[in-house]
């Protein structure tokens, strides 16, 4: 049932955006990343390297499929508390990574909508976007269990939906 009810939430948070534009609630505005953006990106890949480090010496990302399964070792390790926001969202920055290298059409960007400004992956031209940055944090914070290669094939997923099965 879990999972089910996270599915929901995951359409429902990728569909949002393009709903808010169609009935005017609100605008979205995608813009490239500031390099400010950037460098706090880089700052918590950094930090998440050395968590990986520490944990599993001698692995390292490397911005591919491959980084789910050590992205999956450490939140299994519990090596970000719930309550380490910037953390968590370390660790979503380095899944958004490995999403973009999965899934051709993704790319980083910062999107502006009702609910602030933040850095998200952007399908392509279109207004959908994969919110990678807090996928593993709301759960986390939640108490939820984090599955990181399910979270990976259900984006996967919904890309192909959004696209029409393009990539």
């Amino acid at each position: 049932m879990a999972k089910i009810r996270s599915l929901w939430i995951f359409v429902f948070a990728l569909a949002l955006p393009a709903f808010a534009q169609q009935s005017g609630v609100g605008v979205t505005t995608f813009r490239a990343l500031p390099p400010r953006q950037i460098e706090q990106m880089d700052r918590q890949r950094a930090h998440v390297a050395a968590l990986l480090q520490k944990h599993r010496p001698g692995h390292r990302f490397q911005r591919s499929p491959a980084d789910f399964a050590e992205l999956q070792s450490l939140v299994d390790a519990h090596v970000v508390q719930n309550m380490d926001t910037w953390g968590l969202q370390a660790l979503g920055v380095v899944f958004g990574d490995a999403l973009q290298a999965a899934n051709a059409p993704l790319a980083w960007c910062e999107v502006t909508d009702e609910f602030g400004t933040d850095p998200t992956l952007r399908v392509g031209s279109t207004s959908y976007q994969v919110n990678a940055l807090t996928m593993i944090s709301k759960r986390i914070e939640r108490g939820e269990t984090v599955d990181v290669l399910d979270l990976a094939n259900h984006v996967k997923q919904s890309v192909a939906q959004a696209t029409g099965g393009k990539q």
